[in-house]
């Protein structure tokens, strides 16, 4: 019973608390045996142990968890163990962030937060050496630090008990994050370039659809509105259960924002959740996703609401914010 108590707990934790998003590696003694930098490419070793971390990690990437690297090392020492060593299961594509060098890892992994615009409270970083785990902790709190164990062969058990780990669900857009971010990575390249936000929001091709919700949408909505924090004008998490219910209530309008550009589709970005009376229209939730900042669109979506609310006849919109 005391097995089956903790699964149902674990599953209940994932559903209700979704809350990392991206797990930093190191490479040597953690991806694999061994030092690439003495050894070379060929000479680390994917033993069993490792391969099944590595697994586990392309697992991880496949429901939605951001994978980046972090290691003191000679970047092109690291590169051509993922490109040529035979046995290795995670490939560059899967990498959205690289930072390798012999700066402090605490330096560098707040430089990955501020690139990504991800939350240090968001990262798990994962490293074989007990100093630089400890560095971590002291030096970047918000992040939980797990130093793997001694023994190789305890790792996949050891991995297999971390609950932060957890996901119940996968939605179309965690399958596709990777390529979200990377796709990111081509957008600030181009900001880069142009010399106005004006010019640079030109040159993306914006296109912004504003849809009301259906059953095949309550996933990515309670999704939202549970790890949604920097740009939440309410903070109102919701299960999918209570999503389900709002979409049948008739004084409720649920609407969800979706943005593609020139650089591809990033989804499902934005949530808005309306309250109708018979003058006002309340909005008890405004959301939208950090990877979409910095384009305007939270404008777009004031215009929607308050088109809507003309379409519908009402005098006067209202909102609480609530700061978090």
């Amino acid at each position: 019973y005391g097995a089956m108590g903790t699964e149902i707990a674990r599953k209940s934790l994932a559903i209700k608390k979704q809350s990392f998003k991206i797990i930093v590696l190191d490479c040597d003694n953690t991806l694999w045996k061994g030092i690439c930098g003495e050894v070379g490419a060929l000479g680390v070793q994917v033993t069993e142990p490792f391969r099944k971390l590595q697994q586990f990690m392309l697992r991880k990437h496949d429901e939605g968890f951001l994978l980046a690297i972090c290691s003191k090392n000679n970047r092109e020492d690291v590169l051509e163990v993922f490109d040529n060593n035979p046995d290795m299961v995670l490939k560059q594509t899967h990498i959205v962030n690289w930072k390798i060098s012999w700066d402090e890892k605490s330096d560098t992994i707040r430089e990955i937060s501020q690139e990504l615009n991800i939350g240090l409270d968001s990262f798990i970083f994962v490293d074989d050496d007990a100093l630089e785990c400890s560095k971590m902790i002291e030096k970047c709190p918000e992040v939980l630090t797990l130093q793997l164990p001694d023994s190789d062969d305890q790792v996949p058990s050891f991995l297999s008990h971390v609950w932060a780990f957890d996901k119940v669900r996968v939605t179309a857009e965690d399958a596709s994050r990777t390529l979200m971010y990377q796709q990111e990575s081509k957008r600030k390249a181009l900001k880069r370039e142009e010399v106005s936000l004006e010019s640079f929001l030109k040159g993306l091709e914006l296109r912004v659809s504003m849809r009301l919700a259906s059953e095949d949408d309550i996933s990515r909505i309670a999704q939202l509105t549970q790890r949604t924090n920097q740009f939440n004008l309410s903070t109102i998490r919701r299960n999918e259960d209570e999503i389900a219910l709002l979409l049948k209530d008739e004084k409720i309008d649920c609407f969800i924002v979706e943005v593609s550009d020139k650089f591809g589709d990033y989804g499902i970005i934005g949530v808005i959740i309306l309250e109708n009376t018979e003058e006002t229209l309340f909005i008890d939730t405004l959301l939208m996703s950090c990877r979409i900042f910095g384009r305007n669109v939270e404008d777009i979506m004031l215009a929607g609401i308050r088109r809507y609310a003309q379409e519908i006849g009402r005098q006067r919109i209202e909102a609480v914010y609530v700061p978090t």
